[in-house]
């Protein structure tokens, strides 16, 4: 049987617009543009609101969460600690969500999670069936980044800013649990930025 978010669609993008994307909109008619934060801060200086990201993923085992990430915009190769990627400095431009048949540029898709995407990542031996679930998974959620990444620990590896779930395989039903949690979720730096109009797709 197909996984659920085969079929499934979050209530987010059935009805459009994220609504913290409208509360911005209206927040920088009232403020001014000068008032607002922008992507490309730190973490010291810029930091999101606090929020409970164990909420937000409750009865997702196996998540790794991790915190004090940075935001800045910075040119070449980072050298991230987790691979794929939590976090941290990154790439102006973002990686339009979509599923990748090749290796995308780490840097764009730290970007693509500081907007609200799940990036899964899948080791370039997986069997074709599997990846064929994976990119299902993109194809019913416009925040979902889906390409092969090389020398990871997992099979299967979820990742959405500051969280991360492996997985052994593409099935496991904790996937569809962790892209309804994460996806755009409260864990977002900045929701409501769009996973297109970037590069790639």
């Amino acid at each position: 049987m197909a996984p659920a978010w085969m079929t499934t669609r979050t209530s987010r993008q059935a009805s459009g617009r994220h609504p913290r994307a409208r509360v911005a909109a209206l927040a920088l008619l009232v403020l001014g543009p000068a008032t607002l934060s922008g992507c490309g801060s730190s973490a010291d200086d810029q930091a999101p609101d606090p929020v409970d990201e164990s909420a937000a993923g409750a009865g997702v085992e196996g998540i790794v969460e991790y915190d004090d990430l940075t935001r800045n915009h910075v040119e070449g190769t980072v050298d991230y600690p987790q691979n794929p990627p939590v976090g941290g400095d990154h790439a102006p431009v973002w990686m339009n969500c979509g599923a990748y048949a090749e290796p995308i540029t780490p840097e764009m898709a730290v970007h693509s999670l500081e907007h609200g995407a799940v990036w899964i990542a899948y080791d370039p031996s997986l069997e074709t069936e599997q990846v064929e679930l994976l990119s299902a998974a993109a194809d019913s959620n416009g925040y979902v980044l889906v390409s092969p990444v090389a020398e990871m620990d997992s099979p299967v590896v979820a990742t959405a800013w500051g969280v991360q779930l492996p997985l052994d395989t593409a099935d496991d039903e904790r996937l569809n649990q962790f892209i309804t949690s994460y996806a755009q979720g409260p864990q977002t730096p900045e929701p409501g930025a769009p996973c297109t109009g970037g590069m790639g797709g």
